[in-house]
């Protein structure tokens, strides 16, 4: 039986643990190897049948003090990776590849690159340009190595262009099919669900200032990230916010079902926000539940395609207001909504579609 390793440098494993699952139903032994950076011991566990390894090592994300704490995170993966008997590393972004290449090289072992986010744009702002232009043209150049590259969108192609590549599919982050589900305004208040990054990048003080003083309006918040301590004491002043911490993926549903609406907003000035693909678009496509998001970016361009949820321009806090406004004074114009993303859901978005295209490549890299 054909082995499978996963490798992800953080403990967030909701597309891993999706693709994993796929791939051990197809007939694969998977395996996963994730680096825990909220520091708990060092430990091994079972998702859905599949062992997981957790490297510890408190850590923090999108900082640039990271880089230290990446090298011991590299150091521990290459070792892994020697003594492991896996005949396909599947590598989740660029701070898993490297050692992934040389150990695939060294045993001739087969690599999938799976490309979450292109590096290079996603890192902190106040890196030089000079520098960025490096880290890119480095990962262009790893991904000669792979033998097969995946990417979460067909607007990510700009992104490798000049690549060297054997094999590329698209496997978009959508979720699974759920059939129970609700349309119609779902409280007498108006609910409003952030699932995801705390940070000062994804418009939270935007949604904050826009429902500021609405106590008709309740802005529930879900997740961690690397501005928490920023954004705690702002959410307890604001009466109107409920901040939950990090939630499970079955809890985040639930409040996606919930929600009359699902904010999506995501920085344009960091260039890999505007070619963002999350999983809260199909997510709330799914759930039948209309979602806004910011005009500055590719997700955009679905929305309006599908007229599946509101699209208004990042800094623009009136529009926010006003089109919150309008959907909570007009509940058939969420209806109309919930229901457009669902009917594309089912038909275009959803992860059997996805799933049907990881294991056809996979096979095709085991035959």
């Amino acid at each position: 039986m054909t082995k499978v390793l996963f490798i992800r440098s953080s403990a967030k494993p909701a597309r891993v643990v999706k693709e994993a699952i796929s791939l051990r139903n197809a007939g694969y032994e998977v395996e996963i190897l994730f680096w825990d950076r909220s520091g708990n011991e060092a430990r091994i566990e079972d998702h859905h049948d599949i062992s997981t390894k957790y490297f510890e090592l408190k850590a923090p994300y999108g900082k640039l003090r990271l880089f230290p704490y990446l090298l011991a995170w590299w150091v521990y993966e290459f070792i892994y990776l020697l003594k492991s008997d896996a005949d396909i590393f599947h590598a989740c972004c660029f701070d898993t590849v490297m050692p992934a290449i040389i150990v695939k090289l060294l045993k001739g072992k087969k690599l999938v690159y799976d490309i979450f986010d292109f590096y290079a744009e996603a890192l902190p702002q106040g890196i030089p340009g000079w520098l960025s232009r490096i880290i890119a043209g480095f990962e262009r150049y790893c991904i000669r190595f792979a033998d097969a590259v995946i990417i979460v969108d067909e607007s990510r192609r700009v992104q490798i262009k000049g690549s060297k590549i054997k094999k590329l599919e698209i496997v978009m982050n959508c979720p699974e099919m759920v059939s129970e589900y609700k349309i119609g305004p779902k409280d007498t208040e108006f609910n409003i669900f952030y699932g995801g990054m705390i940070s000062k990048t994804r418009g939270l003080s935007q949604i904050i200032s826009a429902i500021d003083g609405e106590t008709d309006m309740v802005l529930m918040v879900a997740g961690l990230g690397e501005d928490e301590d920023y954004y705690t004491p702002v959410f307890k002043d604001t009466e109107n916010v409920h901040f939950q911490g990090w939630i499970d993926y079955e809890t985040y549903i639930q409040q996606t079902l919930g929600a009359d609406v699902i904010f999506g907003f995501y920085d344009p000035r960091i260039p890999n926000n505007r070619l963002a693909s999350p999983n809260k678009l199909f997510e709330a496509m799914m759930c039948a539940t209309p979602i806004i998001v910011n005009k500055e970016t590719t997700m955009a361009a679905l929305v309006e395609e599908e007229n599946c949820g509101v699209v208004v321009p990042y800094f623009d806090v009136d529009a926010l207001k006003a089109a919150l406004k309008r959907l909570k004074n007009d509940p058939s114009l969420g209806i109309r909504l919930g229901q457009n993303g669902r009917l594309a859901f089912e038909n275009k978005y959803n992860w059997q579609i996805m799933e049907n295209r990881l294991i056809n490549l996979y096979n095709e890299l085991n035959g």
